[in-house]
């Protein structure tokens, strides 16, 4: 049996639950996206929107990227405990959520809990029935340590978000990072196209691309994760994880990687790995475009696997 409870950081009751980017009405995403109604996004689009960033956020180079690439409302920033000042009837709001599925096995007796973060794209509005709800626009997966997810499973949902803000460590939340995220969102959102979650990406002809270029692999995903002990103190060995890989790749550190996304003046393609709760995303980005070229989704596997590289592999080769 499971039972689902929302970590999200609302002000209201809500009773709507719903790659790595996900763009649609669906917040707990399952077998599709949703279709957006066309009065939604019209409210979206005449909005103000709020992005809720974190106590470690450069807020000055933050804001700089960030306004690069939404185009789509009005945005300002404000830290997490300004969000109860929002005037939530015009504004949409930027803000980490999460949802918490606790499953539990009839002839066991075990149980275990399904943590999910990711950063929401919501308004609050009211269904068909006039009652009051969240209406959410899209969902980006994050990628916390275990650490984290031990602190805020079973929390309650303003205390797991306060730590997730000010202590919680988000490993692809970098602004680099984070400026291609909105963009993809701002782009899908402007066309009014949805994207579902798990969506997989790898017939895209830019990926031949990659053949003469640099792949930069973000280091953290060499991180060993033991789903029994929760422990990350170990790493994959390189050469057994890149023996599939034929084609040049460096590994580089999130903050590095995030910077030279920001400062480069020319593309290069790099590869971001998600765990996000027991589901794995692996997704190849254009650094210039934002452009998500390649994109995988795998449920119950939480490491970067020889086989992962060797499908990427593949879809280079095509």
């Amino acid at each position: 049996m499971k039972k689902v409870s929302a970590l999200t950081l609302l002000l209201f009751v809500v009773c709507l639950v719903q790659a790595q980017i996900g763009v649609g009405p669906i917040e707990q995403v399952k077998l599709k996206s949703g279709k957006f109604s066309k009065e939604d996004l019209s409210t979206l689009k005449a909005s103000k929107t709020v992005f809720v960033y974190r106590d470690s956020d450069d807020l000055e180079a933050l804001e700089k990227a960030i306004r690069e690439v939404w185009t789509l409302t009005e945005i300002s920033f404000i830290p997490f405990s300004e969000l109860k000042k929002v005037d939530l009837k015009n504004s949409s709001v930027f803000s980490i959520a999460g949802i918490n599925t606790n499953v539990s096995g009839y002839s066991s007796g075990m149980s275990y809990d399904n943590t999910h973060i990711y950063l929401n794209l919501w308004m609050q509005g009211k269904n068909k029935k006039g009652k009051q709800v969240k209406k959410s626009y899209c969902r980006v997966e994050l990628h916390p340590t275990y650490t984290d997810y031990a602190n805020v499973t079973g929390q309650r949902s303003k205390d797991a978000l306060r730590y997730i803000y000010e202590e919680g460590t988000l490993k692809n939340w970098s602004i680099g990072f984070l400026k291609n995220y909105l963009k993809n969102v701002n782009d899908l959102l402007l066309a009014e196209e949805e994207r579902w979650l798990f969506q997989t990406d790898n017939k895209n002809k830019e990926l031949k691309k990659l053949k003469g270029k640099t792949l930069y692999v973000v280091d953290y995903a060499m991180v060993k994760f033991n789903k029994f002990s929760g422990d990350e103190s170990k790493r994959h060995k390189e050469e057994k994880l890149f023996k599939s890989y034929p084609y040049k790749y460096q590994l580089i550190k999130a903050e590095d990687l995030s910077k030279k996304i920001l400062e480069s003046e020319k593309a290069f393609y790099y590869l971001v790995y998600v765990k996000s709760s027991t589901d794995k995303y692996i997704y190849v980005y254009n650094s210039e475009t934002g452009a998500i070229v390649y994109s995988k989704y795998k449920g119950a596997s939480y490491n970067l696997k020889d086989s992962d590289l060797k499908d990427l592999a593949r879809a280079i080769k095509k």
